[in-house]
């Protein structure tokens, strides 16, 4: 018992020695750009017909005319990908309804989302023409990023914990005291660009529709603890 209880005084004592440590917080930021070679596109086939039967036979038909206009530009099954299917009813909106009333049902709408990784950028603008004269009539985002993102994630952690490092050495040069070991490190948000989120009805366009590739950008912070040496 006294064996435990003295393990147990060493241990509080390391831990309330370690608490009143000085020590330097830094945060650091990495960011690495790339041209991208991938696109994502989220596109939608949408109708109203007055059943539901007919609705969904006019989805689905538009649907794999949409499908089958992807694969003839050599895009694979595997990136492609139905994301959301919706049936909703119709309501009447005129103003003839008596107070009380039940709205009527004037018809039903349904709504379905295709989510298409495209691995050859050359042939972005043709091929959105091609699915939309193919059926595609519902817009809901583009984002640009890269097939392979693992090494620029890298880059960019390294470029933060080197950001992080400097930071603390000019801190500590600063304040007059000497830099000691890394005591913490925690790495905080980062990742890939964000898609240009939006949602329109597709214009009905028979030219290539340009389409502005630009960079993509992958950023990573880290937090770092350094304790300062009194000496």
């Amino acid at each position: 018992m006294r064996v435990l209880s003295l393990v147990l005084s060493i241990l509080l004592a390391t831990a309330a020695a370690a608490e009143n440590r000085d020590v330097i917080y830094v945060t650091g930021e990495g960011d690495v750009a790339a041209a991208p070679d991938m696109a994502t596109i989220t596109m939608g086939v949408s109708h109203q017909a007055d059943t539901a039967a007919q609705a969904m036979a006019q989805v689905a038909q538009d649907t794999q005319s949409v499908i089958d206009a992807l694969t003839a530009s050599d895009v694979q099954p595997r990136d492609m990908q139905t994301s959301g299917l919706n049936m909703n009813p119709v309501y009447d909106q005129s103003n003839d309804r008596k107070p009380g009333e039940a709205p009527v049902v004037v018809g039903f709408r349904v709504d379905t989302t295709l989510t298409v990784r495209i691995r050859e950028l050359d042939d972005l603008g043709e091929l959105l023409d091609a699915v939309v004269s193919d059926g595609a009539n519902r817009f809901r985002g583009l984002s640009f990023g890269v097939q392979e993102p693992d090494p620029l994630v890298a880059e960019a952690r390294h470029e933060a914990v080197l950001d992080a490092r400097l930071k603390a050495e000019m801190l500590a040069a600063s304040a007059g005291v000497t830099l000691g070991d890394l005591i913490e490190m925690r790495e905080g948000g980062g990742g890939g660009p964000r898609p240009v989120q939006m949602e329109a009805d597709f214009a009905m366009a028979r030219s290539a529709m340009p389409v502005a590739q630009g960079e993509v950008r992958y950023r990573v912070s880290v937090s770092m603890a350094y304790e300062i040496i009194n000496e």
